[in-house]
């Protein structure tokens, strides 16, 4: 009786499939651990267990050694960095508490925005010198920022500021582009967009101007009630002088009608 070899079992075929399986998934995330992109406006630098190498990747498709070698990216375009001063609606958060001290210890709050951007040749001695990119920003280039609002405003008192708001931002525009520089980021513009001084103050003013709106409210009627007061006197001086004239006629008139009298008593007499 001729025999029959018998096949795998079911366990034995998923067994194999399964190894297979693995192994196609593995290649799989070898490609993809082996592919990168850097987007337009990107850099990134690639490590080797944790050591730069010198090469910079650049934009479009890029190839590294998988689970050797990492990618840091780096975006060499425009950066916003955005003190809004919304702490009066609410919004706590560090970017609307950029506070300092004027030079007569008044405290105000300072809306600020920098735009500046790191050059692509820079971005590996960034990485060696300060780290990624978000530790960079938040902890190298914002404090910058922070000492040099509050070392410049101190040289102002709370009324200049407020009237010489782009000289202020100037001023801090040209510290900060050395201070970047120094930290291999270009300064693109550094616009001081609103001072919030102190509430305290702002309700001084508004009643200095309330004041001098009631003052001048003031002075405009004491003016009104003047100048009817010389119309009635203006009046009155006028009715006089007619009643004078008026009174001076009527004497002359009589002085007339006597020389006329006294003129054909005469007359008579002589006849």
């Amino acid at each position: 009786m001729v025999g029959y070899s018998q096949g795998p079992t079911i366990e034995e075929q998923i067994i194999k499939y399964t190894k297979y399986a693995a192994i196609g998934l593995f290649v799989i995330i070898v490609l993809f651990n082996t592919m990168f992109t850097i987007h337009a406006g990107e850099r990134g630098v690639i490590t080797t267990f944790g050591k730069p190498s010198e090469r910079i990747a650049n934009e479009g498709l890029n190839f590294k050694v998988p689970f050797a070698q990492s990618v840091y990216k780096y975006d060499v375009k425009t950066q916003v960095m955005n003190f809004d001063n919304k702490a009066g609606t609410g919004d706590n958060s560090e970017y609307s508490s950029l506070f300092s001290f004027t030079k007569d210890q008044m405290e105000v709050q300072v809306a600020i925005v920098v735009n500046y951007h790191i050059t692509p040749n820079d971005v590996m001695t960034i990485y060696q010198t300060y780290g990624v990119q978000n530790y960079y920003h938040v902890n190298v280039l914002e404090p910058i920022v922070r000492e040099s609002v509050k070392a410049h405003s101190a040289k102002y008192n709370v009324a200049e500021l407020a009237t010489q708001r782009d000289e202020f931002s100037n001023v801090i525009k040209t510290d900060l582009l050395t201070k970047f520089a120094d930290k291999k980021a270009i300064i693109e513009g550094v616009y001081v967009v609103n001072i919030e001084p102190p509430t305290a103050y702002k309700n001084a003013i508004n009643d200095k101007m309330i004041a001098e709106q009631q003052a001048l409210q003031a002075q405009n009627t004491l003016k009104t009630k003047q100048f009817e007061a010389d119309q009635v006197i203006a009046t009155a001086e006028g009715a006089k002088q007619s009643k004078i004239k008026s009174a001076e006629g009527d004497a002359e008139a009589i002085k007339v009608v006597d020389e006329q009298l006294r003129k054909s008593s005469e007359i008579g007499r002589a006849s």
